[in-house]
Parts: structure tokens; sequence; C-alpha cells
């Protein structure tokens, strides 16, 4: 009996052994997927990170372009007539009146742009007084861009195809006209970059 002690502790260790080996492996590799798993999201999730800071890039480039390239453009503003609660008014009394900054619309604008820059607006009371301006083609159209935006205020509107200083429709503006008529502080907002807008009104209103 005695002898046999050794023997069967043998025997274990020999049972054990493989055994333990097994469980380690299994628990090192269940740990190697993890950690592939985990640099995989790594990847992904840096990838996601780089997309947007690339599209923001090109975003500022393309804000920073336009608005650069329409400072100090001549308005022709006897060329430009307006309506106003149903009449017609020409763009240079509008300009003359006083200093404002005019916020230009349109029913081909990015809708969501559009509503971001009205809930900052109405959020943020401006020492300057701000005039809208909106460019649409249909009646259908333009209501159901005015019921989307809630404007308080009755806004100008532009019909159909119409000479106007700045071009682009895909985004709303921000600018105002000097006394010699030329565009100044021209702003494209970027959607969701409040700190944006707080620098331009800063600069304006003082």
């Amino acid at each position: 009996t005695i002898q046999t002690k050794p023997y069967m502790r043998k025997r274990t260790l020999l049972i054990l052994w493989p055994t333990v080996c097994l469980i380690v492996l299994i628990v090192f590799g269940a740990y190697q997927r993890y950690e592939v798993k985990r640099l995989e999201m790594l990847k992904d999730s840096l990838q996601v990170q780089l997309k947007y800071a690339n599209s923001t890039i090109a975003n500022y480039r393309d804000i920073m372009g336009y608005s650069w390239n329409s400072q100090n453009k001549r308005v022709k503003t006897n060329a430009i007539t307006l309506i106003y609660q149903g009449k017609k008014v020409p763009f240079t009394d509008v300009v003359r009146k006083a200093k404002r900054v005019f916020v230009n619309l349109s029913t081909d604008n990015c809708w969501p742009c559009a509503r971001y820059l009205l809930g900052y607006i109405s959020k943020h009371k401006q020492k300057i007084e701000l005039k809208y301006i909106i460019h649409y083609y249909t009646e259908d159209m333009l209501r159901a861009f005015l019921l989307y935006l809630n404007i308080k205020e009755k806004p100008y509107l532009i019909k159909d195809l119409q000479y106007f200083p700045i071009e682009d429709s895909s985004s709303p503006y921000l600018f105002m006209v000097t006394e010699d008529e030329h565009l100044s502080n021209v702003l494209k907002p970027l959607r969701g970059d409040s700190d944006l807008l707080n620098t331009y009104f800063s600069n304006i209103n003082n």
C-alpha cells in the first residue's frame, strides 16, 4: 500500500497536467480572441473618427473658401426685387434702412441645416437686426418650408430664378451689405457648430 501512493500521485499528476495545460490554452485562446476583437473595434472606431475629421475639414475648407470668395462682391441691389407681405419691395430700400444681417434661405437648402441656424438664432438674441430672405419656386414648397422652420417673423421672398449675389442654394447663408453696396461678413454656417456662429455674431455685434 505504501508503494502504491507515489504511483497514484504520479498518475494523478499525469492526468491533471494535460487538463491544466488544456485549460490554460483555452483561456489564452479566449483572451487572444478578445484582444483581436477589441483591436478590430478600436480600428473601426478610429476609421469612423478619421472619416468624420476629414469630412469636417472639407466642410470648413468649403465654408471658408466660399465665404472668402464672396466677401466684397458687388451687389446689384436695383436688380433684385423682393416680395414682402404680398407687395414688391426693391432690395435697395431694404439695404439702406439700417445696418442688419440677412439670413439667406432657400427651399433648395438642406432643411435641417436651415432649422439648426434658426434654432440657434432663436436661442441667442442678437443686438443687430436680422432679416430673412427666402428663395422659392412653388407656393406649396414655400408653405412646407415655413412650417418646418417655424419662422415667427415675416420674411422677404424671392420667387423663381432671379439674380442674387450668393448663388449657392444648398445651404443657408448669413451676410451683410455695405453702404456702397458690397457683400460683407458672409458666412455659410456648419450645422452643429455653435462656436462658429458665436464668433460670427460676437464680431458683428462689437
